[in-house]
């Protein structure tokens, strides 16, 4: 861990430190965090699955065989929408929770959209038709989004490239690879002093701003998957993850726009740049709303009926609101004056 940085491993929840780096991990609550798993759980897997799920479990046990974990073992990260309610809720080991809790973060801050009732992660269970324990009952493994990302053959996925690079580039193996893909499920490929190296690694990479580029792949006419419909997307041209002639002239115009080389391939330059103008495009889009919402306390109405305000046709409703309470405190203060100069008024005899 980084000398400059506190030791995160060791604080619990209830540390104001640690709610202020991590407020959305918290005490994992049996009750409410176990949930029903996906029927695509249920289905066979194969011999790589059951591979990589022995090799996961080095250094992590063999689960909790009573299905009763130590509260103190598990915490649960949660993720929230844009509005700030929680919608996904996982319960992993400890000593991952905070790792898990940077990286999902980031990858709601970039856009994914997390599904209520569609994601979870610890489950006391071994892996369906093999008496190998689950890392979901080691709470090493975690499902995103099921619905959308089943556990089939071929490949059917919603989540983008770019997410799937960057859970991996911090040892969160892909179920997507396997042979019959599992594209819910990552697991977490190593062992607790690995999860502290990776601590550290997302602390530096997600939370300071020193991630290199990863998941943009270099996109031309041809090309197929999620990152082009990312690209369409920015682009507000029609999406449909296929990247055809109109796209291509869609990217040399945008190229051309801003002073790239026009060769028609979303590279690193083009990615960097698509990049920039989305985020100056949500900016805006903000601005537009805090405006709206400017003149909408600000727009002219009549609201003498509601209080009897002759005036406040004059004003808009943030004005008129100030100047209604503005008078019932002057009205406040004169009449605390009257009842001050009765109780100073001599009494008679």
């Amino acid at each position: 861990m980084s000398d400059n940085l506190p030791d995160l491993l060791e604080l619990n929840n209830t540390d104001p430190v640690a709610d202020d780096h991590f407020p959305r991990i918290r005490e994992y609550r049996p009750d409410e965090d176990d949930v029903e798993w996906p029927e695509a759980e249920a289905q066979l897997v194969t011999e790589i699955e059951d591979m990589l799920a022995t090799t996961a479990a080095v250094g992590w046990g063999s689960g909790w065989p009573d299905c009763n974990p130590a509260k103190s073992d598990l915490a649960t990260v949660e993720v929230n929408d844009a509005s700030g309610r929680v919608v996904a809720r996982f319960p992993v080991r400890r000593r991952l929770a905070r790792l898990l809790d940077i990286i999902l973060d980031y990858c709601a801050r970039r856009g994914y959209v997390f599904t209520a009732n569609q994601c979870g992660a610890y489950n006391c269970r071994k892996i369906a038709g093999t008496n190998t324990t689950s890392n979901h009952a080691r709470a090493t493994a975690i499902d995103i989004n099921w619905g959308t990302n089943p556990h089939k053959r071929p490949l059917t996925t919603n989540i983008p490239r770019w997410m799937v690079d960057v859970l991996e580039r911090f040892m969160w193996n892909w179920g997507g690879r396997w042979s019959t893909p599992d594209a819910m499920h990552f697991e977490f490929g190593g062992t607790p002093a690995d999860a502290d190296r990776m601590l550290d690694k997302a602390i530096r990479e997600l939370l300071n701003g020193q991630l290199p580029l990863v998941g943009r792949p270099t996109l031309k006419n041809g090309s197929v998957g999620p990152a082009v419909a990312e690209v369409q997307r920015m682009l507000g041209i029609k999406v449909d993850g296929f990247f055809g002639k109109a796209t291509e002239d869609a990217v040399r115009r945008f190229q051309s726009k801003h002073g790239l080389d026009s060769d028609g391939e979303v590279g690193p330059k083009t990615w960097a740049k698509l990049d920039q103008e989305d985020e100056m495009a949500l900016s805006a889009e903000q601005s537009r709303k805090l405006d709206e919402i400017h003149r909408e306390l600000h727009t002219p109405r009549d609201f003498r009926k509601h209080h009897g305000n002759p005036e406040d046709i004059m004003y808009g409703h943030g004005l008129s609101v100030r100047k209604e309470l503005n008078r019932l405190r002057d009205e406040t203060s004169a009449r605390l004056a009257l009842i001050e100069a009765a109780i100073d008024a001599p009494k008679d005899r």
